[in-house]
């Protein structure tokens, strides 16, 4: 990994700065929030957190197996999450992106389940795990703080893989994914239209198992349709709605849509 940046506050902002995910919308930010102690305010960044640690495109933030160390919410960029098939074929499980947190759920077997690899030039802060805990044995609400992150995140994960794998056929999973990828977007303060797609059609296909091909088809006849406008990587979802009605799922006015979208 290369070597961490110092803290926001005292380096050069960088020309890309819209990029980067506000903290306030980042899915860390329960646990920066400054938390009332006794003696005043604690605030847990201060010594601990390292901030904005470059990750150079195709580089390994973790690998499979690898012994679990610690968190990180990606600041800027966007990670490919992928496994070894039955045969040993690498198979894309997810994707992570500006906002989100990535590598959590290695605490639950001491090692990162997966390989973390950047799509593009990125930006994470980590949070060493073991350092945390012991603040958190130390400061009840940082301990409280720590469980709504982490339920807050699997919740979103579980929505995002339900929302994908649950879908049968070919326009339901590419539209599906579309919708959930600007869902994420817009959830963490990225109001553009322009969506900008990190990774590979190769990689999108290999996640909804379906031949490059085949996605590819789709999303020209999406296209031919006036459902999006797709130049090289940047992405317009033109007709939203007709993207969600494709993909089965309530509209934004609906009585679900509270809960598919935050």
């Amino acid at each position: 990994m290369s070597q961490p940046q110092p803290p926001c506050a005292n380096h050069s902002r960088p020309q890309d700065e819209e990029k980067y995910v506000q903290c306030e919308r980042c899915a860390l930010f329960p646990l920066c929030d400054p938390v009332d102690v006794s003696d005043g305010q604690f605030n847990l960044i201060e010594g601990l957190l390292q901030r904005r640690v470059p990750i150079a495109p195709g580089e390994p933030l973790f690998s499979e197996g690898d012994s679990f160390g610690a968190i990180y919410a990606i600041s800027a960029g966007a990670f490919k999450l992928t496994l070894p098939d039955e045969q040993g074929n690498e198979k894309v499980c997810g994707f992570s992106f500006s906002g989100e947190l990535v590598g959590y759920s290695g605490m639950a077997v001491g090692r990162y389940p997966y390989t973390a690899t950047a799509m593009e030039q990125s930006y994470v802060c980590e949070i060493p795990y073991q350092r945390l805990m012991d603040y958190a044995e130390k400061v009840p609400e940082i301990r409280n703080n720590l469980f709504t992150m982490l339920s807050m995140e699997s919740f979103h994960s579980h929505l995002s893989f339900t929302m994908m794998m649950g879908r049968k056929n070919v326009d339901q999973r590419v539209s599906s994914f579309l919708v959930n990828l600007e869902q994420r977007t817009r959830r963490r303060g990225f109001n553009n239209p322009t969506l900008t797609l990190s990774m590979r059609r190769d990689d999108i296909a290999n996640f909804l198992g379906l031949p490059k091909e085949t996605l590819s088809r789709a999303l020209s006849k999406f296209q031919q349709q006036g459902l999006i406008e797709l130049d090289g990587r940047k992405l317009v979802l033109v007709d939203y709605q007709q993207l969600l009605n494709t993909a089965g799922l309530p509209g934004r006015d609906s009585e679900q849509a509270s809960t598919l979208f935050p």
